[in-house]
């Protein structure tokens, strides 16, 4: 008969996870308006236009326009197009186009808005939360152990950022777990058609999904041939693999294309790669999956120093490494370790960009981090003070999980409210902003009739125009100056103060007799 405390910790922690999926619902409903950087490629993608883009922009600028020219690049399809999505993330992207194809489906058959792909991960979050609770089944005793490691997971700061932005990595994360498992199956039990036909699915969505996927296969390979050699099991194991990549190729054969192409790509000057930096960036980047707050991620980072040299000094005395005493145990501990291996080394030696760290760049190593440390939990208290540190824990988690939520950049406006209306109220929209992650996301929230200008070299023509908005993108590049004093030199004049956001300023100018 289960213990009433125990009852009640279950429910309790059952609550975190309905509290997470609801607060995650509301806050899109509610705060997401507008769109990502990112998130401005992911729907353009979804229809059929990245590549029209590409194509086309370097004809735009420097010419009159209205904002419609730009707005169109979100129209909703009349078709399917697949193709052209495919060749799209081939030629303009290094995406795989699995993802993109789900967009696209969406936008065809019902249209999007700006919430649409983050419903869309949110539901790839809820498959994952059942594939966590799998998973610390698997390794963890008890019947508390295993929501203690699905709640750590699911009210996340890091985590809940991947459900509010509209890309592949949530998809991911479940296609790793699920791949996962039904690895450790196929290992370790007789598998039936069924579920090698899972596992080969699963494994062609996931190289469909990214290109990192492949890497997360090779510990499965080498755990296989640990067990089994190079008998009959491996052999099969070693065939499903191939017959995912086969499929993948059928669905994709634009990978060919990527693969020719991607060397001869234009590419912006590299920055140095800062090795020091990125190994921090790394632990102050991994801490946010415990907690929001800056000086929290410090603190826990020196519990987590603590609680593993603990662990460590456990495993030298009694010569067995925690959570290593069953195979499952064993093929997590490798698992996770490589993962985050090949990870943080790709991105320490610059082969993930500067930003590809913490959140959605790690979301495949979140569940396993969050398990490992439930894990560690058991085995550096008693009963009693383990129940006071995770009651203490989850209070702080359910903050941080609001603030995470309340502060996402994802939940922002592409500019402010505020400028719509200045912009809106103009005779024209003067931009130096021309990049596809800026301006049409930018342009979602603006009438259509409303003309515009992409300046490059030239300057636009002011004939019947009294009133004109700038918005300036603010790098040391591109200084505002010299197209201030060329609206002065036409008589145009500044109105009010320079409106700053991120990395934006927004000027307004009017003719002198209409000021």
């Amino acid at each position: 008969m289960e213990n009433p405390s125990t009852r009640i910790w279950r429910y309790a922690l059952i609550g975190l996870l309905v509290l997470g999926i609801a607060y995650r619902f509301y806050a899109v409903a509610t705060w997401k308006k507008s769109l990502s950087n990112d998130e401005s490629v992911s729907y353009m993608c979804a229809s059929a236009t990245a590549g029209i883009w590409e194509t086309e922009i370097g004809g735009m600028v420097n010419m009159p326009l209205t904002v419609a020219d730009i707005q169109r690049f979100y129209e909703r399809p009349v078709s399917f197009a697949f193709h052209t999505v495919s060749m799209d993330m081939a030629l303009y992207d290094v995406h795989p186009p699995f993802y993109f194809w789900l967009l696209h489906i969406m936008h065809v058959l019902w249209g999007t808005g700006a919430a649409t792909g983050a419903y869309l991960n949110i539901l790839f979050g809820i498959a994952a939360l059942f594939l966590v609770l799998r998973l610390a089944r698997s390794v963890l005793p008890g019947p508390i152990a295993p929501y203690v490691a699905a709640v750590a997971w699911y009210l996340s700061p890091a985590v809940v950022q991947i459900d509010l932005e509209a890309r592949p990595y949530q998809l991911l994360t479940a296609l790793a777990l699920a791949s996962y498992l039904l690895g450790l199956r196929v290992i370790n039990g007789q598998p039936s058609r069924t579920v090698w036909t899972g596992f080969a699915v699963v494994n062609m969505l996931g190289l469909l999904t990214h290109l990192y996927f492949p890497f997360l296969l090779l510990p499965g390979t080498a755990l296989v041939l640990w067990e089994h050699g190079l008998g009959r099991r491996t052999r099969q194991y070693v065939a499903s693999l191939l017959g995912s990549l086969v499929g993948m190729l059928v669905l994709y054969p634009e990978f060919i294309t990527f693969l020719t192409s991607y060397g001869d790509r234009p590419r912006d000057v590299p920055e140095p790669v800062e090795h020091l930096e990125r190994f921090k960036g790394v632990f102050y980047a991994s801490m946010q999956f415990f907690t929001e707050a800056r000086a929290m991620r410090y603190l826990l980072l020196a519990l987590c120093g603590l609680g593993i040299g603990y662990s460590a000094w456990q495993w030298r005395r009694s010569g067995r490494a925690p959570l290593a005493r069953t195979p499952e145990q064993m093929y997590l501990l490798v698992t996770f370790g490589w993962w985050s291996f090949f990870t943080v080394v790709l991105f320490l030696i610059g082969v993930s960009p500067a930003q590809a760290v913490g959140e959605q760049y790690f979301a495949y190593l979140w569940p396993f981090l969050a398990v490992f440390c439930t894990g560690i939990l058991a085995t550096v208290a008693d009963r009693a003070l383990r129940r006071i540190l995770l009651g203490l824990y989850l209070v702080q988690l359910t903050i941080a999980f609001y603030s995470g939520v309340r502060g996402s950049e994802y939940l922002l406006p592409a500019i402010p409210p505020e400028w719509d209306t200045v912009i809106a109220s103009s005779d024209l929209l003067v931009t130096d902003e021309a990049k596809r992650t800026a301006l049409p996301r930018i342009s979602r929230q603006l009438p259509g009739e409303l003309p515009l200008y992409i300046m490059g070299r030239e300057r636009p023509d002011l004939m019947d125009k009294d009133r004109v908005v700038f918005l300036h993108l603010a790098i040391d590049s591109r200084p505002a100056q010299p197209f201030v004093d060329w609206m002065a030199d036409r008589d145009f004049h500044p109105i009010g103060d320079v409106r700053t956001s991120d990395r934006y300023e927004l000027r307004s100018f009017a003719r002198h007799d209409q000021r």
